[in-house]
């Protein structure tokens, strides 16, 4: 939100909080509900943590398995995935969802790290951090 008011100070914020057990119906209606909206150029952010408190070898592998997840769009496994893997399964899969809607299925992994390697210390229990971005790919393009 800083970097929002700060670059884009006139932009309209609605943030939207998930409940824990958001099922896969509700977040393809609150997707379709959205698409109407990015239609009209709005933009859609999740702002998801990945694994919690894991060693960073454990948390590297409950990352793998949910980037997995992610890239064979198995969004059931994604709703059964809870904090060891992401704090907000239900805002992550509403935004493939409705990026489907707007017919883009590709995103692209920006970054990838945790709070371990952040802060160079690889005996706390980490919270990690995925970035990616969606858009169209052609061939003669990267991700926009």
């Amino acid at each position: 939100m800083p970097f929002i008011k700060y670059y884009l100070p006139d932009t309209k914020v609605v943030p939207i909080i998930f409940h824990h057990d958001v099922s896969k119906k509700e977040a393809e209606q609150i997707a379709q509900c959205l698409s109407n909206y990015v239609d009209k150029g709005a933009v859609v952010i999740a702002s998801v943590d990945f694994s919690h408190y894991l060693s960073r070898e454990k948390a590297e592998q409950k990352d793998q398995e949910t980037i997995k997840a992610m890239k064979e769009r198995d969004f059931d496994k994604l709703l059964s995935f809870g904090n060891d893997h992401l704090d907000s399964p239900a805002s992550l899969v509403t935004l493939f969802f409705t990026m489907e809607r707007q017919g883009i299925t590709e995103f692209e992994i920006l970054a990838h790290t945790n709070s371990g390697i952040l802060l160079g210390n690889d005996l706390i229990e980490t919270t990690s951090y995925i970035t990616l971005v969606f858009g169209h790919h052609s061939a003669e393009s990267s991700l926009k």
